[in-house]
């Protein structure tokens, strides 16, 4: 009986202690920033009509350099061909505005050692998988490849932020709703109405806030 006892005691304390660790690498946080759009309506102007977003995300540290982190993110991709000089464009005359939801997990680098005690700030670079699902007249879940460039601070032993960069490289041409066989008045019928071989991008920037998950039993091995 007292073996047994032993036994429940040393595997509680097992599972306590992996909780308790697992805890302490884990962050959950909150961004806010802009989304906009790159493909046949905007080309190459970064920036160009920037939409609201905003998301929550979720990290586990393997350590100080390395994480993984999990996040989902509403936005809003929207481009007019009207706001460029191109004649083609002015006279193709398209416009669209599609909602966006981001989901992704990436494994993000820290450059410095990031911790309380040490390197209180660090650039990172980041890289993943995900998904945008973004209801367009063909599709609405589009596979897309996360890169992601940013700075992080830290301000407390529970709290950090950051900014950051990140584009997404889809591989559909439908985000912006402009179709092969969709009819423009304006061109001659024979005309290419979109670049055949150029698939979308879209691009998520802003600013992030962590919050370090510290169990009231604190792993100070963990902690140095």
């Amino acid at each position: 009986m007292n073996r047994f006892f032993w036994v429940i005691f040393l595997i509680g304390k097992i599972i306590l202690f992996s909780l308790n660790s697992f805890s302490q690498k884990s962050e959950i946080g909150f961004f806010a920033g802009i989304s906009y759009y790159l493909g046949d309506v905007n080309q190459y102007q970064h920036f160009y009509s920037p939409q609201p977003a905003f998301g929550f995300q979720y990290r586990y540290n393997i350590n100080s350099r390395w994480n993984v982190r999990g996040s989902l993110t509403a936005g809003t991709l929207a481009g007019a061909d009207k706001d460029f000089s191109n004649i083609f464009q002015k006279m193709r005359n398209h416009s669209f505005s599609t909602k966006l939801f981001d989901i992704s997990v990436i494994s993000e680098f820290h450059f410095l050692s990031f911790s309380t005690n040490k390197d209180p700030y660090t650039p990172f670079a980041a890289l993943g998988l995900g998904v945008a699902v973004a209801p367009t007249e063909k599709s609405t879940v589009h596979f897309v490849i996360p890169a992601v460039l940013g700075m992080k601070f830290r301000m407390s032993e529970k709290f950090s932020f950051g900014l950051e960069w990140g584009i997404r490289k889809t591989f559909t041409d439908d985000i912006d709703q402009l179709f092969e066989e969709k009819n423009f008045p304006n061109l001659p019928p024979q005309k290419q109405k979109t670049y055949e071989f150029d698939t979308d991008w879209y691009t998520i920037a802003g600013i992030f806030i962590s919050y370090k998950i510290i169990n009231q039993i604190n792993c100070k091995a963990y902690r140095k």
